[in-house]
């Protein structure tokens, strides 16, 4: 079970057009801020999925 302070990888269905991808970030952070959720780092985001280190 995922404690609170875990990041977690949000999943919606957003309804309507961004203009950028930065503004559907922007939308995605203040969901998970208002649910008392943190972001991954960029470096948890890829430990998450696999991604091989840089």
């Amino acid at each position: 079970m995922a404690r609170r302070d875990d990041p977690v990888v949000i999943e919606v269905a957003l309804n309507g057009v961004h203009e950028s991808n930065a503004e559907l970030v922007e939308e995605v952070v203040a969901m998970a801020n208002e649910v008392g959720r943190r972001i991954a780092t960029p470096a948890e985001t890829a430990k998450l999925f696999g991604f091989p280190r840089a």
